[in-house]
């Protein structure tokens, strides 16, 4: 099943998606805090997600994209967003992405270099399902799996695509964005999204991301992964999900480490970091 859903109203359904995925990997108990409790509440943003307007302008176009500029005038004399007329404002646009006007240029000059790269861009032009959602019961796990690709790009009528991924990020060079990948588990994120997409229908041939760097001049690259991440990434998803499967039906949500005293030893590369020679 798939379906145009809004980024906000996307993390609020219920099932588990790759960002919940990694909430439970990272803690069990930060997993049960915030998508099973009922306790967490969402906080506000007092500022906007340069990210989501760089996907919102890129993916769905500027005349889609929901976003407002900020008129000068409702903000405050220091140009902050503050006073009654930025709270009027701000009402009356509840829901969209609100951007002062330097920043959307900031962000409209970042889209523009993701459409100028040769790859990018004919990925952006070639026909498909921009920002939908696809869901899947596996009834193996016992679970509702769901993921929403930024863009699926259909190549073939026996199912086969291509997926883009669009990244905003500080660098966007080999070694840095290696770090990106390891950090926020991009590897697990396409191995995911693969697994769901294969129970809709779709094969997916090649799994692209798109690195934008939000620093001028906006350099852009194109990455696929290696099968050795997608390896480890396959461990550690299925793990993950056998897990959670069986702490939904157990109601278990303590840590590994929970009632023990653990001892922690130092990562190798603080035991060689003064082994240098000149």
């Amino acid at each position: 099943m798939s379906e145009t859903v809004s980024s906000e109203d996307y993390h609020k359904l219920p099932g588990v998606s790759n960002s919940r995925l990694k909430d439970f990997i990272e803690d069990p108990r930060i997993y049960h805090y915030k998508w099973i409790s009922g306790e967490y509440v969402q906080p506000a943003k007092d500022h906007f997600d340069f990210g989501s307007a760089v996907h919102e302008v890129a993916l769905l176009g500027r005349s889609a994209a929901n976003i407002v500029v900020i008129p000068d005038s409702v903000l405050s004399a220091s140009g902050s967003r503050a006073g009654g007329k930025w709270k009027e404002f701000a009402a009356a646009n509840d829901g969209s992405l609100l951007l002062k006007g330097h920043d959307f240029d900031s962000v409209m000059r970042c889209v523009d270099a993701v459409h100028k790269h040769p790859v990018a861009s004919k990925l952006l032009r070639a026909p498909g399902y921009a920002e939908q959602m696809f869901v899947k019961q596996f009834s193996e796990l016992g679970l509702s799996l769901r993921c929403k690709p930024d863009k699926l790009i259909p190549i073939a009528d026996d199912g086969r695509a291509i997926v883009l991924d669009l990244k905003t990020t500080q660098a966007t060079q080999p070694g840095a964005f290696v770090k990106s990948i390891d950090n926020f588990r991009y590897a697990n994120q396409e191995y995911f999204y693969r697994k769901v997409l294969a129970e809709c229908g779709y094969v997916v041939d090649a799994f692209v991301f798109v690195a934008v760097s939000v620093e001028q001049p906006h350099t852009v690259d194109c990455y696929s992964l290696s099968q050795e991440w997608l390896d480890m990434a396959t461990e550690e998803v299925e793990t993950a999900l056998s897990n959670l499967a069986r702490r939904t039906i157990e109601n278990d949500w303590e840590s590994e480490t929970s009632g023990k005293i653990v001892c922690l030893s130092p990562p190798n590369y603080l035991k060689y970091r003064n082994e240098y020679s000149l």
